[in-house]
């Protein structure tokens, strides 16, 4: 067993901070600290007999050293190649216990068959990656797999048949705030910290966004938002703007954020349509005048009412009726014909006037929907963005279009910087 090895995995993962939101409203965000080392891979274990662990535990020896000797090579499982002040006070039978001679107890087993085999960058990596995480409940957990935690990563181990899990929990006030890494390891029963007491299963949520930020530079390694989470996870019940959604996804595909842009256009096109509607009403009603006087003068041409029409054909429509043969040739089935499509153009006048009332009605509303979505994103990258003035954020839906592709924070504060430069 390579704990040096295991100790550089940890390393690089510490080269990261991790920052997540959830469709709850909670945002997480962690480090893997030199101190968080010795419980998330389970040393606290070897409690029983291990003389560095025993030192450990009654804080004579501290984690954070701990973790610098094993990354330099100075405690293997083997052996322990340095001397350690007041060791002797906890030897077992005057003999220093490495972890190697370690007692078998049922714990120690498991760590070592559980935890750190499958402690990798890689494969923690894949965990952080995650799209879905569970809210853990102790208090509802199997009487035999409770951690102090409340909320796992997990992975499907299709060759294990089991779940790898990542245990984290929100720190105290006391412990200033923010997440921090609990446990790790490969469940011993599938599904085993997804079920409950109660016969059911812990709650699992979606991500809606995930930044992977290095420590050294603050550069975004991954910066992914998941804007139709963040619409109908988040939003939908921490919103009451979301209603803006509800009432127009009538007129758009469901499944799919509406979007300002796109009502915005649709606002455009609907009022063409009504002009255009509007304009074929008119035209037609106009034809519909025409027949009926031709119907007129044709049932008595050589009576005076026949004679008024085609006086008024003239007069009105510049239509010669004796000498317009077209004319003459139509029947009362082109007239019904007429009637039933001046009729469905009135209906769907009606209908697009009833869609243009409700869009510009709505659209405001949608607005300051995706002005909250927005910020709830954003906040914990750019403190001050709820005093970015309305404009900007117009600025932001209308020309940079944020809602089709996650735009890292560096470049949301350079747009503002522009934008109040030319303010000025």
């Amino acid at each position: 067993m390579n704990l040096q090895e295991i100790a550089k995995e940890y390393k690089a993962l510490q080269q990261k901070e991790y920052l997540y939101g959830i469709e709850n409203g909670e945002h997480i965000s962690f480090k893997f600290t030199n101190n968080d080392f010795y419980h998330l891979l389970g040393f606290q274990k070897f409690s029983k007999d291990v003389t560095i662990v025993k030192m450990i535990e009654n804080n004579v020896y501290y984690k954070e050293k701990f973790y610098k000797d094993v990354l330099n090579g100075d405690i293997t499982f083997y052996e322990t190649k340095i001397s350690i002040k007041g060791a002797k006070d906890y030897l077992k039978d005057g003999k220093f216990i490495n972890f190697c001679d370690a007692e078998e107890s049922d714990n120690v087993k498991k760590v070592i068959n559980y935890r750190l085999p499958y402690f990798t960058y890689n494969n923690m990596m894949e965990l952080l990656n995650s799209n879905l995480i569970i809210l853990y409940n102790k208090d509802d957990a199997l009487p035999w797999n409770k951690v102090d935690a409340d909320k796992i990563f997990f992975k499907f181990m299709t060759s294990k048949n089991r779940n790898l899990n990542f245990f984290i929990r929100n720190k105290t006030n006391k412990e200033f705030g923010g997440d921090c890494p609990v446990s790790f390891f490969l469940e011993e029963q599938r599904d085993a910290y997804l079920k409950t007491n109660k016969n059911s299963e812990q709650a699992k949520v979606e991500i809606t966004y995930k930044a992977i930020q290095n420590t050294a530079n603050q550069s975004f390694i991954v910066f992914k938002v998941f804007w139709d989470k963040v619409r109908f996870k988040y939003s939908k019940n921490h919103s009451d703007a979301y209603r803006a959604q509800i009432k127009l996804q009538e007129y758009y595909t469901k499944g799919i954020p509406v979007c300002s842009n796109n009502v915005e256009m649709d606002i455009i096109s609907v009022k063409e349509v009504i002009n255009q509607l509007i304009n074929d009403i008119n035209s037609n009603q106009k034809l519909l005048d025409t027949y009926s006087l031709v119907f007129k003068y044709k049932e008595e041409p050589n009576e005076i009412g026949g004679y008024e029409a085609a006086v008024q054909l003239l007069d009105e429509y510049n239509i010669d009726i004796e000498n317009n043969t077209e004319l003459m040739e139509i029947s009362q089935e082109d007239a019904a014909d007429l009637i039933a499509r001046i009729t469905e153009s009135k209906n769907n006048l009606t209908k697009y006037k009833k869609k243009l009332k409700k869009i510009e009605k709505l659209i405001g509303r949608l607005k300051e929907l995706e002005k909250e979505e927005i910020i709830y994103v954003y906040k914990n990258f750019i403190p001050d963005i709820e005093m970015y003035e309305e404009d900007f954020f117009e600025i932001l839906i209308k020309k940079i279009l944020i809602f089709e592709k996650s735009i890292q924070p560096d470049e949301i504060k350079q747009y503002y910087k522009k934008y109040r430069c030319k303010k000025q």
